[in-house]
């Protein structure tokens, strides 16, 4: 007779830690000469800011002073992760 094999599931809960404080940051993503797409990234950075507002500024200050258009802008947050019960 072969082994049978027996498999459980867990739930699990995650939760934002209301002991970390969220981080927010924007980089220009925006091509050193636009009409050229083989031109690299600006790469100019907000650097990590805890106020999403400041982040917001940052880019509009830098549109404004460069004309580059295009960011990615990243959220961060703790989380806290617990085991629940077994299924």
């Amino acid at each position: 007779m072969g082994q049978t094999t027996r498999y459980r599931f867990r739930q699990y809960g995650i939760t934002p830690d209301p002991m970390t404080v969220a981080e927010f940051s924007a980089v220009c993503v925006s091509d050193l000469r636009a009409s050229d797409h083989d031109s690299p990234e600006c790469g100019a950075s907000s650097g990590e800011l805890t106020d999403a507002a400041a982040v917001t500024r940052w880019i509009a200050e830098h549109l404004r002073d460069t004309g580059h258009p295009n960011y990615r802008q990243t959220t961060s947050v703790g989380i806290t992760a617990e085991p629940g019960e077994w299924q």
